[in-house]
Parts: C-alpha cells; structure tokens; sequence
C-alpha cells in the first residue's frame, strides 16, 4: 500500500521534466531517516544516504531551497563518485517555519531548473510538509 510520501515523491517526479530520481527524508532531532524515494525507472530504491556535509543536511539545517545545476562543478560535491552526473534541486520541507523533511529531485542532464518548476515544486513542498508524521510532543 502506497504512503503519503510515496505519492509525494510520485507527484515531484511528475512535475520535473526529465527527472532522475526523487528522495525523500524526514528530518527530526538532527537526523535525517529514509521516507520515500522513485526512480525514473520505477525503482524506490534510496540511490544514497544523505552524508554529514552533503546536500540534505545543508538544506535539513539551513531551512533553503539548494540548487545544483552541474554537480561536478559544485562544492558540496567534490567527493563524489565520477559516475554521478546532472542537477539537482533540495527543498526544506517546512511545518511553521520547522524543517521536518527535505526533497531532492535530480535529473542526469546539467542545467539550472525553470522558476515554473522551482516555484511548483515548493507548492507540492508546502503541502506535503502537513503530511509528516511529527514528533510526539513533551511537556
């Protein structure tokens, strides 16, 4: 049966042209852990874990959309594998201003994404962000 985050992540890669992959991780106490992920070829596979200094935390911690638009040419990529190729777009997945997930889309062609994407993307981001399973509160 299909989860919440498994149709997010169905939906993203349905408004990307081109899409790669999309993976999803839910971010709480500092750490991010697995929630969904779709390849381009149907996999919901994670292609990889988010690293300390990677992408993910970068966005998980910063609370900002990130945009990779040639990964070889970029810093926060400099250590990985020569056979990753394209683009990739992280957005913070937010409840009243708390990241509580992060987004990543990637395509394997280079290149920026369209303020049209950017701006659709955030909107299903917005969303979904209601979705997530949240802590349980202390007092």
């Amino acid at each position: 049966m299909p989860t919440v985050l498994d149709a997010l992540a169905h939906e993203a890669m349905q408004l990307l042209e081109n899409a790669r992959a999309v993976h999803i991780f839910l971010y709480r106490n500092e750490t991010l852990e697995f929630g969904a992920a779709l390849q381009s070829d149907g996999s919901t596979e994670a292609i990889s874990m988010p690293r300390q200094n990677g992408i993910t935390y970068t966005v998980a911690k910063e609370g900002q959309t990130l945009i990779v638009e040639d990964i070889h040419s970029h810093p926060i990529y400099h250590n990985a594998p020569t056979d990753w190729n394209g683009s990739i777009i992280s957005i913070p997945l937010k409840m009243n201003e708390t990241v509580v997930g992060v987004m990543n889309l990637s395509r394997l062609t280079t290149g920026g994404f369209t303020e049209s994407e950017q701006r659709l993307l955030a909107l299903l981001a917005d969303q979904a962000a209601v979705a997530f399973p949240m802590p349980p509160c202390t007092r």
